[in-house]
């Protein structure tokens, strides 16, 4: 009897997944890290390729694999949005050097 509600305890417990957040001492829930970016394809990518690197024995993680691909995806991101802003500024540039300049005649 006792053997039987061991079995079904483990069974109980081996179904139930841990929560998608993290809870803190005070009971509140804390988002994980990086997690807007967890479905890009970026991450898809950079975790594939980490995937493949360990696999192969070239990379040794120390850190858990979302922090690292999170980490890296977040710097794309960040020098995507600063490639961005620096490419409309020199399109800017090159337009107003484009432009004819006026001749007054009068």
């Amino acid at each position: 009897m006792l053997r039987t509600a061991l079995v079904r305890n483990w069974a109980s417990m081996s179904k139930k997944r841990a929560p998608k957040t993290r809870r803190s001492p005070l009971g509140r829930t804390a988002p994980r890290p990086y997690e807007q970016y967890s479905d890009s394809a970026i991450w898809k990518v950079l975790d594939r390729g980490i995937n493949r690197l360990v696999r192969n024995q070239d990379l040794v993680e120390t850190s858990s694999r979302t922090h690292i691909v999170g980490y890296l995806v977040k710097l794309l991101v960040e020098s995507e949005a600063c490639f961005a802003e620096s490419k409309k500024k020199t399109i800017r540039k090159r337009t107003d050097a484009r432009k004819p300049a006026r001749l007054n005649l009068r």
